[in-house]
This record gives structure tokens, C-alpha cells and sequence, in this order.
């Protein structure tokens, strides 16, 4: 029963490797609801989902961070909210989407304190995306010279915001994964490791039986303890397959830097991908 489980999880951890997504019984709790039309519930609301941006936040996950700061600036627009969605998107990499985030708050406090340092750190960031952009169309350029300027060379091209909201959608359902691979894992390696003490108990009423020189029960108790020993074997493997892909899963979901993402194709060279970046 135990084994079926981690079974299911390894499965889990398959179907969530290749985008497949569970099927789910009513709405998720990480969805951002549709902004009610009684204002008092719209600030309620606003309020939870700028709490778990801040927990997210504390706890380095930024990208789910992202998500509900976002809820939260839909539900009601504040400084505060655009401000920290700006801080959380700048630690994902989303340069794209914390510039128009921290333009979003100078809007909403235009006599902020801090206004020159922030536009400082747009202007800042707007630079660092007009050199990716002119790398990008390098690329390119360089892309359609090697082609012979054949469309079929040309490269399709995701740029820092888009990997990094893709990657905003992975993480959580990684993580997810991870935590089932691992409880799968944890528990059939237990199960392994009380089937395995059974064995050896098996294999000591076998040789005491031996002595005793009562052969035939002896053989039963034999042949008892390697069917143990064979079940505990293949818990344990199983278990520690499933806890490995938890920690793969756990490595994979964690927050990582895009910075460029290129996909070409052509038909005499064939598929091509390229990533830069901070992992």
C-alpha cells in the first residue's frame, strides 16, 4: 500500500515535469479571486493577498510573491502594494515587469520621499533592457547571416519578463511535487527498513531451526525471510528514487535569474536552444 503511494507521487512528479496539470475540485487558494463589487470586500481582500505576498517574500519565495502582491494592487490600488510587487519582480529578474511596477507606485504616490531614487532605479533597469534588447537582435542578425537570410532561420526569442513569469507558474507546482515525492519516498523507506528487521528475524528462526535440525520448517522460515528481504529491498530503491526526484524538484522549482532564452530553428541545422543566466 505504502509502495502504491510512492508509486503515485513518482507518477505525480512525471505529469509535473512535463506541464501536465492535476486535476483540481473547485477554485485553487493561490487563484486571485474576481474583484467583488462591495468595497469593505475588496479591502479585505487586498489586504490578505498583500499578508501573503509579505510571507512569500519572507520565506524567498518571490515569484508567488509576485502573484499575490499582484491580487492585492487588483483588488485595490496602493503605493505600498505596487512598491513591494516592484521589490519582489527585481528579485526574480522580471526587470520589465518591476520597472512598470515601481512606475505604478510613483504614479499612486507622486510626492513620494523617494521618488528620485526610484526613477534613478528605472532608469537603471531601462538601460540594462536596452542592452538585452540589442543582444537580442545581435542574435538575430547573426541568426539570419548563418541562414542565408532564409525565414525558416529566423529565431523566436523569449525575453528576461516572460522566462521569468514561466518560471513564476513552475516553482510552485515543483515545490508541490517535491513535498509529495518526498513524504512518498519518506514513508516506503520506513516501510523498507520494518520489512527488512522482519527478515532478519525470518533468517534467525531459520539457522536456530537449522540446529535444531528441523529441516523442513527451517526451509519455510528460509524461504520466508527472502521474500522480506526481497520487499524490503524494493521499498527501500523505490523510496530513495522518489526522495531523490523530490530534491531534483526542490533544486528546479528555486528561484533562478533569466536573462536570455533563444529557441532557432532552420532545416539544415535543425533545433537549436539557448539560456544565459543566474541559476
Amino acid at each position: 500500500m505504502i509502495a502504491g503511494a510512492a508509486m503515485a507521487a513518482i507518477f505525480q512528479i512525471a505529469a509535473m515535469v512535463s506541464g501536465a496539470q492535476p486535476e483540481e475540485t473547485g477554485a485553487p487558494a493561490d487563484v486571485c479571486p474576481t474583484p467583488p463589487e462591495d468595497a469593505k470586500a475588496r479591502r479585505a481582500l487586498a489586504k490578505e493577498w498583500f499578508t501573503r505576498g509579505q510571507n512569500h517574500e519572507k520565506g524567498g519565495d518571490h515569484y508567488t510573491a509576485v502573484n499575490a502582491f499582484s491580487c492585492s494592487l487588483r483588488m485595490v490600488p496602493h503605493p505600498f502594494t505596487a512598491f513591494n510587487m516592484a521589490k519582489a519582480a527585481e528579485q526574480t529578474g522580471d526587470l520589465e515587469l518591476s520597472v512598470e511596477s515601481y512606475r505604478r507606485y510613483l504614479e499612486l504616490a507622486p510626492a513620494a520621499d523617494d521618488r528620485a531614487e526610484i526613477e534613478e532605479k528605472i532608469a537603471g533597469f531601462e538601460a540594462k533592457l536596452v542592452k538585452l534588447r540589442e543582444h537580442i537582435a545581435s542574435r538575430r542578425r547573426d541568426d539570419a547571416a548563418g541562414d542565408g537570410g532564409d525565414p525558416a532561420g529566423a529565431t523566436n526569442t523569449v525575453t528576461a519578463g516572460d522566462a521569468s513569469r514561466s518560471a513564476a507558474a513552475r516553482g510552485p507546482r515543483f515545490r508541490k511535487a517535491a513535498w509529495s515525492a518526498l513524504a512518498g519516498g519518506g514513508a516506503t523507506m520506513a516501510a523498507g527498513a520494518i520489512v527488512n528487521v522482519l527478515a532478519r528475524g525470518k533468517m534467525d528462526d531459520c539457522r536456530s531451526l537449522w540446529a535444531d535440525k528441523r529441516a523442513e520448517e527451517s526451509d519455510a522460515a528460509c524461504d520466508s525471510a527472502r521474500t522480506f528481504a526481497y520487499t524490503s529491498y524494493a521499498l527501500l530503491s523505490i523510496g530513495a528514487a522518489a526522495a531523490a526526484a523530490g530534491g531534483a524538484l526542490f533544486y528546479l522549482g528555486r528561484a533562478t535569474t533569466v536573462e536570455i532564452v533563444t529557441a532557432t530553428w532552420s532545416p539544415d541545422r535543425g533545433a537549436a536552444v539557448g539560456l544565459a543566466g543566474r541559476f
